[in-house]
């Protein structure tokens, strides 16, 4: 599997499990809008910033993440 597939997979089923919770509560989202969009800030993040967005959007694992 693609880096990146893989990097998006993960965060998806990352971030369904932090929303998901509340089971009290349903949850629709769509995981590759979010990943696209974070993904264009985190292309113009540098230092930290850039290291805690690409863990928290599984890119830390991916060669060439482009950050900072």
């Amino acid at each position: 599997m693609d880096p990146l597939q893989e990097a998006n997979g993960t965060f998806a089923l990352n971030l369904l499990k932090i929303l998901g919770e509340d089971s009290s509560k349903n949850v629709f989202l769509s995981p590759m809008s979010i990943s696209s969009a974070l993904a264009m800030v985190f292309m113009g993040a540098k230092g930290t910033t850039a290291s805690q967005m690409a863990q928290a959007l599984a890119l830390d694992k991916c060669s060439g993440n482009g950050g900072g």
